[in-house]
């Protein structure tokens, strides 16, 4: 008999039911309604590291855009709302592990409880689906934005197009048939209401976590043609792809939940198959937050003096300056007091241009002058000195894409000034 048609039964076995076991447990095992084993403390680990990555990465690009650009786009708004919703995502979670637990067997879960399991699974499903609609779109923005001149409509700016409408016309398609995938509303996660009509959500979740993968692989491949593309050398194109790779986590974790989405369709232990797919969903989550705010991390790091910082504690930790190289050229022990004969040719440490060092007769002073040296019938008479000094400030960081192109598109600067 269906949960459905309980209310036809005697309050007496109504309760029985209620208070019963959600499943039937497996032949051997008891029910644990008391206190059944569960994975709290995993799940609450990775929720504390997933909630620290995004939240610092959040921050540092508000800091970026607010307080060193000093200028707000809409992709920030963007950021904002996903983070809003990540909140509530994380909130959900919080539920779960302060509720029933993460990788509770359902035959150790009660009847009456899975309504309240159901529905916090329920208002987080819609959850993930608005930070993905948020965040995926601000990734796309943020590519269009980076990468495409302005006024300019290329190719990749309408491959980035094209995602986006996928990304929005799925996102929002899925919030709405989740939410409308049982009637009456309250079906979604009340199984006792009598008459209620539902979808297959199981394999509504299996084909959204598909296409969901293959949303993420496009708004990963998608940036390193034009990285590659550019006038920088083989190293700097490396740094530069490194940034923007990060989105392989997302992948990964978008791939992984595939896996226990499909585990979770062929299984009815439910509440225990459910847990891995609401973690790695939120891994993904996290992995599409560093994937926006990544890339920006250096850019804000050099200019509140971070980079700088490192750099300067680095090379004084191994004992080289920021600023200079010293090279001492000292004249052999076994040279007489008369120096060698002829000349040697050097090249210089900074510039490779060659340095006549001829040879010198100790009784003459550099300007020519003779110079009596008392007491000094060999060994070394003269040292010289020489220094060399590097800069680096006309050089390219690898996070400065934007800037890299429109060096090398000056006439971008001269179209419309229309923002993307």
């Amino acid at each position: 008999m269906s949960l459905s048609q309980i209310s036809s039964l005697p309050p007496a076995q109504q309760e029985a039911i209620l208070n019963g076991p959600a499943l039937n447990p497996p032949p051997g095992v008891l029910p644990n309604l008391i206190d059944p084993p569960n994975r709290n403390q995993f799940a609450s680990a990775v929720t504390i590291i997933c909630l620290v990555a995004a939240t610092f990465s959040v921050l540092l690009r508000v800091i970026l855009q607010v307080f060193v650009m000093k200028k707000v786009r809409f992709t920030d708004a963007l950021l904002v709302i996903g983070y809003a919703n990540f909140l509530a995502f994380i909130y959900c979670i919080y539920r779960i592990i302060h509720g029933r637990g993460f990788f509770v067997h359902q035959w150790n879960v009660r009847v009456k409880d899975i309504a309240e399991f159901g529905y916090v699974i329920h208002m987080g499903s819609n959850l993930y689906g608005g930070v993905m609609l948020s965040i995926k779109s601000a990734v796309l923005l943020e590519w269009m934005h980076i990468f495409v001149p302005r006024g300019w409509r290329n190719g990749f700016f309408w491959c980035c197009v094209a995602i986006l409408t996928v990304n929005v016309v799925f996102y929002i398609a899925g919030i709405v048939i989740e939410s409308f995938s049982c009637i009456p509303y309250a079906a979604i996660w009340d199984k006792t209401i009598p008459g209620a009509k539902c979808l297959n959500r199981k394999a509504l979740d299996l084909t959204s976590s598909i296409l969901n993968l293959i949303i993420d692989l496009a708004i990963l491949i998608l940036p390193h043609r034009v990285i590659w593309q550019l006038h920088l050398s083989a190293t700097k194109k490396c740094g530069i792809s490194v940034l923007f790779i990060i989105g392989i986590f997302a992948c990964g974790a978008a791939a992984v939940r595939i896996a226990v989405t499909w585990t979770y369709c062929q299984s009815d232990d439910i509440t225990y198959t459910v847990s891995a797919v609401s973690l790695w969903g939120l891994a993904e989550v996290t992995a599409v937050f560093l994937v926006l705010c990544i890339p920006h991390w250096p850019k804000v790091m050099k200019e509140i003096g971070v980079t700088s910082w490192l750099t300067s504690s680095l090379k004084t930790l191994v004992g080289i300056t920021s600023s200079n190289k010293s090279a001492t050229i000292a004249v052999d022990n076994a040279w007489s007091a008369d120096g060698p004969a002829g000349a040697v040719s050097k090249d210089t440490a900074g510039g490779g241009t060659n340095m006549e060092m001829t040879a010198f007769d100790s009784t003459r002073g550099l300007n020519g002058s003779n110079v009596e040296f008392q007491g000094c019938n060999g060994g070394i008479v003269q040292t010289i000195e020489l220094s060399t000094k590097s800069s680096t400030e006309n050089s390219v960081t690898p996070w400065d894409v934007e800037d890299s192109f429109y060096r090398q598109h000056p006439w971008a600067e001269r179209k419309s000034n229309v923002a993307m």
